[in-house]
Parts: C-alpha cells; sequence; structure tokens
C-alpha cells in the first residue's frame, strides 16, 4: 500500500498544517494524507485509528513550533509531560509501529533536546529535523516531497 503521512500539530500551528495538508494532498491525493485534530479526546480514537492504519509504511510529520515543548495545559501543566496528551500519543505511537518520523521545524524552532523531552520521546531529539519556513515554503515542501517519495 501507498504511504500514510500523518500531520500532527499542536493547536498555535493549525494554519500551517491546513497549508501544508493542502499542499501534500495535491501531490499524494486527498486519502493519503491525514491531519488529525488535536481535539480527538484523550487519542482514544485515535489510538483504535493508530491501531488500524499506522504501521511501517506510515509517515508521522511533527510540527514544531516555537514553543513546542512548553506548551501548558490549564492548570499550567507541560502538556508533553502528560500520558494521555494526543500528540505524545501519537509520536510514541509512531515510535512502537515502526514509523519513519520526521519533524518539520517551524520559523525560528530549535530541535528540541533529549533532556527536554519526557524519557519516552527522547529518541525524537535524533531525528534529522526539516525546515518549514514561510518564506522558503515551495522550497521547503518541495525537500519535504522529495524525502517523502524516497521514503515511500
Amino acid at each position: 500500500t501507498m504511504t500514510k503521512i500523518f500531520v500532527s500539530y499542536r493547536r498555535p500551528d493549525q494554519y500551517v498544517a491546513g497549508h501544508l495538508c493542502r499542499d501534500l494532498r495535491n501531490v499524494f491525493g486527498e486519502s493519503q494524507v491525514i491531519r488529525d485534530k488535536e481535539s480527538i479526546a484523550g487519542g482514544v480514537s485515535w489510538k483504535q485509528y493508530v491501531l488500524n492504519e499506522v504501521g511501517i509504511s506510515s509517515v508521522l510529520l511533527v510540527l514544531i513550533g516555537k514553543d513546542w515543548t512548553n506548551v501548558r495545559d490549564a492548570s499550567g501543566n507541560r502538556r508533553l509531560d502528560k500520558l494521555d496528551d494526543p500528540l505524545r500519543i501519537k509520536i510514541e505511537d509512531a515510535m512502537r509501529a515502526g514509523a519513519a518520523i520526521i519533524p518539520l521545524l517551524l520559523e525560528d524552532a530549535q530541535m528540541p533536546a533529549a533532556a527536554e523531552l519526557p524519557p519516552q520521546l527522547a529518541r525524537l531529539s535524533d531525528v534529522t529535523a526539516l525546515d518549514l519556513r514561510d518564506a522558503d515554503w515551495e522550497e521547503d515542501v518541495a525537500k519535504l516531497v522529495q524525502q517523502l517519495q524516497t521514503s515511500g
């Protein structure tokens, strides 16, 4: 089967996610690019979906904005530290499933160091990230597409 591409992001980056999904769907087709809504409650329906869909032939694109590691919930707790954080669940599931993970650094975002991540996600800091910048959008998306086509 053709690679499924999952796009994972925090709410502040939803416009970038939408823009990216449109561009990727133009290349790979509507049904291959899955944009998850962050609001999937506690990752429940996502988990079910992941069991059926995310496999060795999937790619998880993780959009990392400037404050990605520090996004907090209403009580001031860091979202990434919460076991039921949908974004965290997705990354852990992708790692378990052996899916390819491509972090996309938005604008001035830096790749988080292992120490900034929960231990379960520390491996993410070793993954090579690509840039996704507004001013270089076409070029950055072209690079991503190329990588997706070779890993597909």
